[in-house]
């Protein structure tokens, strides 16, 4: 069980009444208990999830397309090996006088 920190400093800031809105919508869509708990969490918390989300996402993007290109890469490697081996074939079949 994880003992609270008795917190008896407080912090005040002037809010408009649109900002208090504002707030108060964040705090209901992010499943805060109260706004203090919502404003300590968003501003003492280093590294915040909506900031880290989008990175993951594109990650993940970057990284399937990065796996597309090495397919094609493999694939376009393949078909110019196989266009050297024919040439190589036809140049050594010219060279000894057959036909292919």
């Amino acid at each position: 069980m994880k003992i609270r920190q008795r917190r008896d400093h407080v912090v005040l800031c002037r809010l408009t009444e649109q900002e208090h809105h504002l707030l108060k919508e964040l705090c209901a869509a992010k499943g805060g208990r109260s706004l203090s708990e919502f404003v300590r969490v968003e501003v003492l918390n280093p590294v915040r999830s909506g900031d880290i989300e989008p990175l993951m996402t594109l990650a993940a993007s970057l990284e399937r397309r990065l796996g597309s290109l090495d397919l094609l890469h493999e694939e376009l490697a393949r078909l110019i090996q196989s266009l050297r081996d024919k040439e190589l074939r036809k140049s050594s079949s010219a060279a000894s006088g057959g036909e292919e």
